[in-house]
């Protein structure tokens, strides 16, 4: 069945998004997770730390928000925003962007859906698989450009 294809098959239900079902859906897929004292879910992948945020007035919007592991210094904002955009013109997601921090370059991908109506537990995976698989192709095509020595994770904030 193609993803805009009728069918009589039964559907899963839409359910609200919530926090227990994001950590279900990492626990499922045999992810390290932790929560942090504001209570947000994160993990790490090959040492870029990725948060799974929920917004809006019912907590509606899910982001999956991912951290380069990489900090460049700020003198390399210019060329980080340039290759970034490149990016973000060739691909649909995630939105990249690069910008200074403690005198810095940060980069980040995010890939943010409405669920306002529900979410079924595959779509929710689904989601999770292809925010965490295109921000790390993002930052791996950043990487091509810097040749950096991989750092160390900071430690895991209340791990669970």
């Amino acid at each position: 069945m193609g993803m805009f294809t009728k069918d009589d098959a039964p559907h899963a239900p839409l359910t609200p998004l919530a926090r227990d079902r994001i950590v279900a859906t990492l626990e499922a897929s045999k992810w390290s997770y932790f929560i942090d004292s504001e209570g947000d879910v994160g993990g790490f992948w090959d040492y870029n730390v990725f948060y799974f945020f929920q917004f809006g007035q019912s907590k509606e919007i899910f982001q999956v928000r991912g951290l380069w592991r990489q900090r460049p210094p700020a003198v390399e904002l210019p060329r980080l925003m340039g290759l970034v955009n490149e990016w973000n013109a060739r691909h649909r997601w995630p939105k990249g962007m690069a910008y200074e921090a403690s005198g810095m370059v940060q980069v980040r991908g995010e890939l943010s859906v409405d669920y306002e109506h529900g979410v079924t537990d595959a779509q929710l995976s689904q989601h999770v698989r292809c925010a965490i698989s295109t921000t790390m192709d993002m930052f791996s095509h950043l990487e091509t450009y810097y040749a950096f020595t991989p750092v160390e994770p900071p430690a895991q904030p209340d791990a669970q």
